[in-house]
């Protein structure tokens, strides 16, 4: 007989599981599955509403999530896949207020509770509900969790993990109540000394180095995406756009970071640890010079020829 259920998952890799009926007994059968790895049943009762096949884990929580909003059911998972290290459930996050927002998405402040952390707040990072291309920001949601949930170093944000119960997907992080590196700069640096902004700058590539022995390239390395914590340590945070390799070479259009990119990212659009330890040099002016872009007062275009041009951009005479 069928498993009484609304919602079913087969999460083996080459078999799958049922209940039968044999006399007066029910014994488990398993039966050769040989389609995609993962397969997404909604079933009503007995009858099989639907299927869909998927290759890839992240995807099928991404249908999975957005099956939830069809309408109220009750879901069930044979072969479920178990509780994972920084899996959350909604319930076990309450959004307290929001800290920022953009274009794309918006990070608050959160109580959260969970077994495996001590901390009782976090800074949830989402995706806007309404965004028209939610579901293509949520799967880059996805790669940025899975490069930087395994990161463990004092210098670089910790993502505590990410909850797929809600919608949209929320990725959680270790809350940094400094704020901002590049809101702390404009508004201290004039009270800090020499030997105070380069411990900044240590601390800043302290982490840069962490990234790249564990075979991380961030890719968008600047005062914006460093945070402070409670003690004025600096952690490197943001790996939108961060890939897990020692050399990558962009083959398709990336929003990027122009002011920050080396010579050879414009021209090859080639990444590695040399180019984002250009952009960590742009980092250093940044922090000696109260938080000045690179190539201030030039249009983006300017500064992409000027950068090709292999024209680096003036020196700020606080770093001198």
């Amino acid at each position: 007989m069928m498993i009484h259920h609304k919602l079913c998952a087969f999460g083996d890799l080459s078999f799958s599981d049922s209940l039968i009926q044999i006399g007066s007994k029910t014994f488990r059968q398993t039966d050769p599955f040989t389609k995609e790895l993962y397969t997404l049943v909604v079933a009503s009762y007995d009858f099989i509403l639907g299927e869909v096949f998927l290759q890839k884990l992240p995807k099928f929580f991404l249908d999975y999530q957005n099956t939830l909003g069809v309408e109220p059911r009750e879901f069930y998972l044979r072969n479920p896949i178990n509780r994972t290290y920084g899996s959350f459930r909604a319930n076990e996050i309450k959004v307290v207020r929001i800290l920022g927002h953009g274009a794309f998405g918006e990070v608050a402040l959160a109580n959260i509770s969970h077994p495996a952390f001590s901390q009782d707040k976090a800074a949830i990072k989402t995706v806007l509900k309404d965004h028209p291309n939610r579901r293509e920001l949520e799967e880059k949601f996805i790669r940025e969790g899975r490069i930087s949930i395994p990161l463990d170093q004092k210098n670089v944000v910790r993502t505590l993990g990410w909850c797929f119960d809600s919608k949209p997907l929320q990725l959680v992080f270790k809350y940094c109540p400094g704020g901002a590196l590049d809101s702390y700069l404009i508004a201290k640096s004039d009270q800090l000394s020499n030997t105070a902004l380069t411990k900044l700058c240590l601390d800043a590539a302290r982490g840069l180095t962490y990234l790249h022995d564990v075979g991380v390239l961030h890719r968008d390395i600047a005062a914006r995406n460093c945070l402070m914590d409670a003690k004025g340590n600096v952690k490197i945070a943001d790996f939108g756009l961060s890939v897990k390799a020692y050399y990558y070479e962009m083959v398709v259009a990336e929003n990027l970071p122009t002011r920050y990119l080396a010579p050879e990212c414009l021209v090859r659009f080639s990444f590695n640890a040399q180019t984002d330890i250009f952009a960590f040099g742009h980092l250093v002016c940044e922090i000696h010079n109260k938080c000045e872009i690179p190539y201030a007062g030039m249009s983006g275009l300017e500064a992409r020829k000027e950068i090709a041009a292999g024209k680096s951009a003036d020196r700020p005479q606080q770093s001198s």
